[in-house]
């Protein structure tokens, strides 16, 4: 079967209806019955529906129940996406995106999973150059890949129930990384692009590799022709990225991009899969527009264009500051 929910034609609904009328509306109120899920939203489609064409959440909301739409049973719909607090915060919500992404990637054949926030809460430290940064940035990227591998591997309880899981370190990646990789990430097995990766996880179905901090075009080609075969592959806090170092049929399991306006973080771009990329303002915490994946990457990649968000930040300051002042 496809990635597709259970989807419920109007004659069946009719039906359900009459016969449990209360319960339904219940459902509906509670927001666990909607017109299109929660995957559907995200762009995501099975092999036999890829070449319909799609039509926009916008316009999905807009028709009416009753004009021949469809309905979906969504008994697990997306959280509201939110501006974590915290880092421990951020890495759960982080986590669960990635969990998501992986069992249900947009392209089923290419399960090729990104994710990217800033590793630290203090933002300047990220791109001062300094050797002390440099170093906490490594750390904090490692401390993160060990509880992303602990929520993919042991997912019941500790009882290692979940997929094997490889981290393979970049072509780049100084000794350093790898001894803290080594002694910190206990429930992977680490490998390096330049040493070279096992035939053993190649076209495995049943493996993770998560890629740590790739840097390099050759990081990146490695990770799509693993991808290619079958295995799950996740791209964490890559740089040096170029338009065909990931390709648009990859998936971002999250982003968190802070979103500067006059010197200042004024509002987030987040995306959590399967849920829309959000903008949300960094005082009111007031979502100020949404993206599917269609609307928002540049073509042919998986890297969203930052434009209309910016704006859209842009225009939350102005029209507070003007407020503001009349009020003074």
């Amino acid at each position: 079967p496809g990635p597709e929910t259970l989807h419920i034609q109007r004659p069946i609904m009719a039906v359900v209806t009459g016969i449990m009328g209360p319960a339904t509306l219940l459902l509906l109120s509670l927001g666990l019955v909607a017109r299109v899920d929660s995957f559907d939203a995200a762009g995501v489609h099975s092999s036999a529906g890829r070449g319909r064409k799609r039509t926009s959440m916008l316009r999905r909301r807009q028709h009416d129940l009753g004009t021949g739409g469809r309905i979906a049973l969504n008994l697990f719909p997306p959280k509201a996406p939110k501006i974590p607090s915290s880092s421990q915060e951020r890495d759960g919500l982080a986590i669960s995106g990635v969990k998501e992404a992986l069992n249900r990637p947009r392209d089923p054949t290419f399960p090729l999973v990104e994710v990217d926030f800033p590793p630290l809460d203090a933002l300047n430290k990220l791109g001062d150059g300094s050797l002390r940064s440099s170093i906490q940035v490594e750390d904090a990227n490692v401390a993160f890949a060990h509880k992303l591998v602990k929520g993919i591997f042991t997912p019941f309880g500790g009882l290692g129930l979940g997929p094997s899981v490889s981290l393979v370190l970049s072509s780049s990646a100084g000794q350093s990384l790898a001894k803290k990789a080594e002694s910190k990430v206990k429930a992977a097995k680490i490998y390096s692009v330049r040493g070279g990766l096992p035939d053993e996880v190649k076209g495995s179905k049943d493996s993770v590799c998560v890629f740590l901090t790739p840097s390099s075009q050759l990081d990146y080609k490695e990770a799509r022709q693993l991808a290619e075969t079958g295995t799950k592959v996740l791209l964490l806090n890559g740089s040096f990225k170029d338009a065909r170092s990931v390709p648009g049929n990859a998936t971002t399991g999250y982003f968190l991009k802070p979103l500067t306006y006059n010197s200042s973080v004024a509002g987030y771009l987040i995306r959590a899969y399967p849920s829309r990329w959000t903008v949300l303002d960094a005082v009111s915490k007031r979502e100020l527009g949404s993206f599917t994946d269609e609307e928002i990457l540049v073509p042919m990649t998986n890297t969203p264009d930052l434009r209309a968000s910016a704006g859209l930040v842009a225009k939350a300051f102005d029209e507070r500051a003007i407020q503001e002042r009349s009020i003074l």
